[in-house]
């Protein structure tokens, strides 16, 4: 949004976990954790964050 009037625009979709309030235990819980990465391909795996906002 910050570049828009300057005719720069980014349509992305990152696997990943943003913690928020919401999620804040979800990476200490390990067998959630196995659960969220299950939903990945392997090569999509490595990549996977932890992002916080």
């Amino acid at each position: 949004m910050d570049h828009g009037r300057d005719g720069e625009r980014v349509n992305a979709v990152c696997p990943g976990l943003t913690e928020t309030d919401l999620t804040q235990y979800m990476p200490g819980d390990e067998k959630l954790m196995a659960k969220f990465r299950e939903r990945f391909r392997s090569d999509e795996r490595r990549s996977l964050t932890i992002t916080r906002r």
